[in-house]
This record gives structure tokens, sequence and C-alpha cells, in this order.
């Protein structure tokens, strides 16, 4: 864990044990002037500043290249298995949808389940 402000976050979701620490700069810096990665990790920040156990991601890599997509998902993925969040991702994308957990189709207004 980590605290910013009060706040406490995963270390995965400020870049800890990965060799990356958040410099004092890009703290700094507004929404618009961080990457794309840089914009979702802050996303999930805000999401988990409200003590809410829920997350709701809808298409969370759907404008990140793979590396940031790979990223933010392993976020996603530690947060619903070693901090015990509901974390719910719609996509589009099947090698998202085949790593999860549990997984939901909705075809022409129909939502059948299947296990991933």
């Amino acid at each position: 864990m980590c605290t910013f402000g009060g706040q406490h976050f995963p270390g995965p979701l400020l870049g800890q044990g990965q060799g990356h620490d958040i410099a004092e700069e890009k703290r700094r810096r507004f929404l618009s002037n961080l990457s794309g990665g840089e914009q979702q990790r802050v996303a999930i920040a805000r999401a988990l500043s409200t003590g809410a156990r829920l997350l709701l991601a809808d298409e969370p890599t759907g404008n990140l290249d793979t590396a940031n997509g790979n990223r933010v998902m392993d976020i996603l993925r530690h947060l619903a298995h070693a901090e015990n969040y509901c974390v719910v991702v719609v996509t589009h994308d099947l090698a998202i949808a085949d790593a999860a957990d549990q997984v939901y189709r909705m075809t022409d207004g129909i939502l059948t389940a299947r296990s991933a």
C-alpha cells in the first residue's frame, strides 16, 4: 500500500515493486498532460479513493497500446485477487474476456454466463 493525500493505494497501481516510483514532476501534472496509461491509472486511483469495493471498468484498455493495456489489466487483476475488490470489466477484447474469472456475454439483448 502507498499513501497520497490521506488515501491508500495498492503498490502495483503506483508502479511500486516494478522499478517505478511516481516522480514529483508527474504528480503535479494536469491529467491532460499524462499518457493514456497514466490517465487510466489515475482513473483507477480516483475510483479507489471513494472507498467502494466495486470497480466498474468500461473498455479500460480500449485506447491503450498493448504494454499499457496489460499493465492496467494487471492492476485490475491484483485488485480483484489480492485486495478483494469486485472488478467488473466490459470489453470487446476476447483476450481480456478469456482472462476473466467469470464471463457474461450479451447477444441481441440476452445475457448468458460461462465460466472462464
